[in-house]
């Protein structure tokens, strides 16, 4: 017999649904209890018995309450017949490793960053190939635009630029044609996709990066993407309503990033 955790997303009150299963114990007592939660996204981790048909596996109690310290604290209920039914909940957040190493592997794995293709790189219709290799990475694709881009937006887009001498110029190409602006979910996207994307002038970008691949001028070099977390939050809310971006379940996940 063997046990794990159970993780499952709250997108609701009434909304849950199963994610995946980690089966690593033969003891329950070994197991500790996981309980994430991450902005809107909810885990909700715990130790149950791995049934092989599955039929432990219930859905969490109504309501989820949560805890001072901004934790769901709220057990799982399990069939009366499974064998660790009543093992007491705890949430050693604060001292637990396996606790922090999985809050953390979620918070990373739930990281977004804004990649916006600019206009010579749309003119030049590398859209899609650029996509691609978005997609090949591993990263999930969770918003996606195609927009002329104003003056105003731009303005701050690009707000800390505003004292260099090209700054009058870079707005102008900027909107004169379509900009595809996306929002990519994954485990550490943001560093990843600077990698991918390459520096800044393409000519110091080796072959493999897009920038590297596809581009040769600097004022030229096809996309954008967020250089930090705290950018990405604010480039991201500033192009996007929270409602354009959704929040979905890509069934290779446990294929690309550990659980």
């Amino acid at each position: 017999m063997r046990f794990g955790y159970v993780f499952w997303r709250l997108r609701d009150a009434a909304d849950f649904s199963l994610i995946s299963t980690v089966e690593s114990w033969h003891s329950v007592k070994a197991v500790p209890t996981l309980c994430i939660a991450n902005d809107d996204l909810v885990r909700c981790v715990y130790p149950v018995c791995i049934c092989p048909d599955r039929s432990s596996l219930s859905q969490p109690s109504l309501p989820c309450h949560r805890s001072k310290a901004g934790i769901f604290t709220q057990r799982l209920k399990e069939p009366a017949d499974c064998c660790c039914s009543g093992f007491p909940m705890r949430c050693d957040t604060d001292t637990d490793l396996a606790c922090t190493k999985a809050r953390q592997l979620f918070q990373n794995a739930r990281e977004r960053t804004l990649i916006a293709v600019k206009p010579d790189g749309v003119q030049r219709r590398l859209v899609g190939q650029i996509i691609q290799r978005f997609e090949q990475r591993g990263f999930k694709l969770v918003g996606l635009k195609m927009v002329q881009a104003s003056h105003d937006i731009l303005s701050e887009h690009y707000g800390d630029l505003r004292t260099k001498p090209f700054f009058h110029s870079l707005l102008t190409y900027m909107s004169s044609g379509p900009v595809v602006v996306m929002v990519w979910e994954g485990h550490d996207v943001v560093q990843g996709s600077r990698k991918m994307v390459g520096q800044t002038n393409p000519a110091e970008a080796p072959p493999g990066t897009i920038r590297g691949d596809f581009s040769v001028h600097v004022s030229r070099n096809v996309v954008h993407a967020s250089d930090s977390q705290e950018g990405a939050q604010k480039e991201i809310q500033l192009w996007f309503q929270a409602k354009d971006l959704l929040d979905w379940d890509c069934c290779d996940q446990t294929y690309t990033t550990e659980v």
